[in-house]
């Protein structure tokens, strides 16, 4: 059966209570003002009794039925306002993404340099300090409170720290040859790919950098503190 077919379906029967339902209304109104005109049957048919019971009747049902469209307008605004929010934090997340993905491409450059340790012109092609400052800015300007997910937010914490200690290690190491620095920016690179990759995986999407392990679940499998 096709979605069309099916949906028709659905609608038909709810067609068909609204109608069945009006009908019985109808009856019982009908049921109950004959009731009260022949009062519960111990007099004759009284035309005024039954024109008073009408009218007692259809203003009560004026008031459910004023209430009753009172709350399903409320609740279809309701319904419509949820939609509109998670239609707001879908698009939110994709720019979101895109700066996070952004950073980490610039950061997974930059590792590069660290792990081929110190030379003679090192971060020469991997690192651009505007663009690098900028991509901290971006992701430090992100409205953590609206992103709707705890660990998306840890993991953009996680990746500015990390970021602005490899800024300041890349100032350094351009004049440094300690070993144990360079092994310390690929470290600070790590962190920052985890974070990033543990906050795509919070929120459902494949990450572009994963520097740990994952099972077949996609679960990342402890090996090593990023």
């Amino acid at each position: 059966m096709s979605v069309f077919q099916l949906l028709s379906k659905v609608n038909f029967r709810a067609d068909l209570r609204i109608v069945a339902g009006a009908f019985a209304s109808l009856a019982a109104v009908v049921l109950v003002s004959e009731f009260g005109a022949t009062s519960a049957g111990t007099k004759s048919y009284d035309a005024n009794l039954m024109a008073s019971w009408l009218q007692a009747i259809g203003s009560v049902a004026a008031i459910v039925g004023a209430l009753w469209i009172a709350e399903r307008q409320t609740k279809i605004a309701m319904r419509v306002a949820e939609r509109e929010r998670r239609a707001q934090i879908k698009a939110r997340r994709l720019i979101v993404t895109a700066l996070m993905e952004n950073a980490v491409r610039q950061v997974s450059a930059v590792k590069q340099s660290f792990s081929e340790g110190p030379e003679e012109f090192p971060f020469g092609l991997t690192y651009n300090e505007s663009d690098f400052e900028a991509a901290i800015r971006h992701i430090q300007a992100i409205n953590l409170l609206e992103l709707g997910e705890v660990d998306l937010a840890r993991g953009i914490i996680g990746m500015v720290d990390a970021m602005v200690s490899i800024r300041r290690l890349v100032h350094t190491e351009k004049v440094s040859k300690d070993r144990w620095r360079w092994v310390n920016g690929v470290t600070l690179c790590d962190r920052v790919e985890g974070a990033y990759a543990r906050a795509m995986l919070a929120i459902g999407r494949e990450p572009i950098v994963c520097p740990f392990e994952r099972d077949e679940n996609g679960e990342e499998i402890a090996t090593e503190d990023f």
